[in-house]
């Protein structure tokens, strides 16, 4: 059946050694390119979402998220070490399972995309309005809300995709400078917020309860 083929062992590595792309990545760059995936542009834009649904418990929904990331990269890991080559799902599962895949991961990604342009059209949008040269009304958010067309949102998506396009080593060199910001920005905000713990701001610890992963609330919810 032809969604049932899988290709042995010995035909992906053999096909491999004889179509094998060029490697331009060295551990470094691939070790920030790890960072830079785990620590994305979510922490800023959905920490104020997942505080709003499980409280001061948050911090236990981030263990939560950690530990099934973790389980995630270790199959990964594992799928890499077996089959040092490309073909993800392809080389193991089949064709029909590889298709499914395939297209579920163009879905995520692309809904992720969409998501973090919107939500950094967002602070760039209040970043203007501060300063006093704020876009047209319609140009700040798309139809669902209120708007006509994100501009920025889609200038955002636009100038990655270009810098995609460009080649492999010059994203991942913009990647590394974003990580250092990331990483600076993050325990700066740790530094300055370290003297506002306060007991008293921990009380009641989880207010909606652990709640349900597809719930929307409580600490599974915001996990």
């Amino acid at each position: 059946m032809l969604f049932q083929r899988v290709k042995s062992l010995d035909q992906i590595l053999a096909t491999a050694e004889k179509k094998s792309l060029k490697r331009q990545l060295g551990p470094v760059q691939l070790t920030l390119l790890g960072v830079g995936a785990i620590i994305g542009t979510g922490i800023f834009v959905l920490t104020a979402e997942a505080g709003q649904k499980a409280g001061p418990a948050m911090m236990i929904a981030f263990v939560i998220a950690a530990v099934v990331c973790a389980l995630a990269a270790l199959a990964y890991a594992e799928l890499a070490s077996m089959i040092p080559v490309s073909g993800s799902a392809y080389s193991v599962l089949g064709e029909g399972l590889a298709w499914i895949v395939g297209w579920a991961l163009v879905l995520e990604y692309a809904v992720a995309a969409g998501a973090v342009s919107v939500g950094w059209s967002g602070y760039m949008n209040g970043l203007l309005v501060s300063a006093g040269i704020p876009l047209p009304e319609f140009l700040r958010t798309g139809p669902y809300d209120g708007g006509s067309f994100n501009l920025l949102a889609f200038l955002i998506a636009l100038a990655v995709t270009v810098l995609l396009v460009i080649g492999t080593s010059k994203s991942a060199k913009v990647n590394s400078v974003l990580v250092a910001i990331k990483v600076v920005a993050l325990t700066a905000f740790i530094v300055i917020a370290i003297p506002a713990v306060k007991d008293p701001n921990f009380q009641p610890f989880m207010p909606t309860g652990w709640g349900s992963p597809m719930g929307g609330i409580g600490v599974l919810g915001a996990a």
